[in-house]
C-alpha cells in the first residue's frame, strides 16, 4: 500500500521551463493539508519527451511561483516524472468483495479509475474509502442500460445466485434467466420509451458519474423482432443519449459490431467501452471492421475508445492465426482512430488486472510509439475518467500528482513500473518495501 511520508530532503538549484497553465474549464481538486513543496532536479514528461524543470505545489496544485514559505524541498535526483496512470474500464472496486483491488491500483501508480458498470448497492458500500486525497479516485457507472435478459443481466444474476462455473451456469440456466436480484441496481431493462420514462428518474437518483448502454448487434435484433441478448433497440439509443446529455453526463456504449458503433455515433454517444470484435469470433470478421467514414466521424467528435485489446487474448477463437488477425485489425484501427482525432483510453476489463496489462499489450504489439502510449495512459485516460479535473499534465494549475520513475520509459517501457516516489495532490507517497 502507498503511505504518506512527511518529507524528502535536499535543496538544489532550480531550472524553469514554460508550460501551459490548466485551461479555465478544468478545476484542480485542492488538498489544503498538503505542505507547500518545491520539486527540483526532476525530468518532467511533457507529452512527447522529458525536460528538466522545477515546479512547486501549494495546497496540492502545481505552480511556477515560489510560495512565501516552502515546507519541503524534494530532490528528485534526475528521476523521470510522469502523471499518474488511469484506468478507464474496470468492474473491480465495485463492492466490498472486490475492493481489495485498490492496493494493486495504487502500487502500480494508477490513481484514476472508472468502474464502467457496477451495482449501486455495492458501490455504496465502498465509495467513501476513496474520498481522501491520498487514495485513488474512483468514478462509478451505476447499472447498465439494456433490454430484457440482455447483457449484463446474466453475469450479475449468476454472481448474485452464487453460480461461478460453466457447468453450474448450464444447469441453472432457466433460473438465471428468470432472476431479477440485481434489477435496477446493476442493470436496468429498457424495452420501450415508456420504460425509459419510468426508470430514468430512479436511475439518476443513484447519482452515476456516467452512463453505459449495451448494444450487441442491435440492428440484427431489431430486424429479427427479438432484442433478447442484443441489448437496446436501435430506436431507443438516441432518446437515451439525449437524456444522458440533458443530465450533464456522458454515455459510453458496449458494442459488438461496427454497425453498433455506427448506430451509437449517430445517436451522439461520447465513448465506446470496447472496439467491436474484441472476441473476433465471427466467421465473417468484416462485421467488426470500422469504415473510413465511421473513423472520420469518431475523430471529428473526439470520441473516446477504450479498446480492451488485452481481452482478445482470452476470448479469441482457437488458433494463432486468428489471434494474429485480430491483433493486426486492432493495431490498424487504433492507429487510424488516433490519427483521425479520436481519444484512446486504457482499461483492461478483466478481473484481477488493471490498465497496466492493457499498456503492456499495446506496447508489445507496437500499436503506438512509446511517447504516444505513455501520453494516452497518463493524460488521455485520467482526463477521460474525470473530464472536469485538471489532471494528466505536469504544469501550473494542474493537481500536483506525479510518479517518479527510476529510468526512462521512452527508452524501455518497462520503466513505467519502476516507481520510486509517488505524489498525489502534494502528498508524498512511496511503495512499502
Amino acid at each position: 500500500m502507498l503511505r504518506y511520508l512527511p518529507s524528502l530532503l535536499l535543496l538544489v538549484a532550480m531550472s524553469a521551463q514554460a508550460q501551459p497553465a490548466a485551461p479555465p474549464s478544468l478545476t484542480p481538486r485542492a488538498h489544503p493539508e498538503a505542505p507547500s513543496t518545491a520539486y527540483v532536479n526532476g525530468r518532467w514528461f511533457n507529452g512527447t519527451t522529458f525536460a528538466a524543470d522545477t515546479l512547486f505545489s501549494v495546497e496540492g496544485v502545481f505552480t511556477r511561483t515560489r510560495p512565501a514559505e516552502v515546507a519541503h524541498t524534494i530532490d528528485l535526483a534526475g528521476r523521470y516524472l510522469v502523471p499518474p496512470y488511469g484506468d478507464a474500464h474496470t468492474h473491480t472496486l465495485s463492492d466490498a468483495y472486490s475492493v481489495a483491488m485498490a492496493e494493486p491500483y495504487q502500487e502500480q501508480g494508477i490513481f484514476y479509475v472508472l468502474v464502467l458498470t457496477n451495482s449501486h448497492s455495492g458501490a455504496a458500500e465502498v465509495h467513501a474509502q476513496f474520498e481522501p486525497p491520498t487514495t485513488i479516485d474512483v468514478a462509478y457507472v451505476h447499472g447498465g442500460l439494456t433490454s430484457t435478459q440482455s447483457h449484463p443481466h446474466g453475469i450479475y444474476e449468476r454472481l448474485a445466485l452464487g453460480v461461478f462455473t460453466s457447468a453450474q451456469r448450464e444447469e441453472r440456466r432457466d433460473e438465471i434467466l428468470a432472476s431479477r436480484l440485481r434489477l435496477n441496481d446493476a442493470y436496468w431493462f429498457i424495452d420501450t420509451e415508456a420504460d425509459l420514462e419510468a426508470v430514468w428518474p430512479q436511475f439518476l437518483a443513484q447519482g452515476p458519474d456516467a452512463v453505459k448502454i449495451y448494444l450487441l448487434d442491435a440492428a440484427r435484433g431489431a430486424a429479427e423482432g427479438n432484442m433478447m441478448g442484443r441489448g437496446l433497440h436501435p430506436a431507443l439509443i438516441a432518446p437515451i443519449v439525449e437524456q444522458v446529455h440533458a443530465a450533464g453526463l456522458r454515455a459510453f456504449a458496449h458494442v459488438e459490431t461496427a454497425d453498433d458503433v455506427r448506430l451509437a455515433l449517430e445517436a451522439g454517444v461520447d465513448g465506446f467501452a470496447h472496439l467491436p470484435g474484441y472476441g473476433y469470433k465471427a466467421d465473417d470478421v468484416t462485421i467488426y471492421h470500422l469504415s473510413d467514414e465511421i473513423i472520420q466521424l469518431a475523430g471529428e467528435r473526439q470520441t473516446i475508445f477504450t479498446p480492451t485489446m488485452a481481452v482478445t487474448t482470452l476470448f479469441h477463437a482457437p488458433g494463432a492465426e486468428r489471434l494474429e488477425a485480430a491483433r493486426a485489425y486492432q493495431r490498424d484501427v487504433l492507429q487510424r482512430l488516433h490519427e483521425a482525432g479520436a481519444r484512446i483510453a486504457l482499461g483492461a476489463d478483466m478481473w484481477g488486472e488493471t490498465s497496466t496489462l492493457e499498456a503492456q499489450t499495446m506496447q508489445e504489439h507496437e500499436v503506438f510509439e512509446p511517447a504516444t502510449l505513455l501520453d494516452l495512459w497518463t493524460r488521455t485516460t485520467p482526463q477521460v475518467v474525470f473530464p472536469g479535473r485538471a489532471i494528466g499534465r505536469l504544469a501550473p494549475g494542474y493537481e500536483a500528482s506525479f510518479l517518479a520513475l527510476a529510468c526512462n520509459p521512452l527508452e524501455d517501457f518497462s520503466c513505467t513500473a519502476q516507481i520510486e516516489v509517488a505524489v498525489k495532490q502534494g502528498a508524498v507517497l512511496q511503495p512499502t518495501p
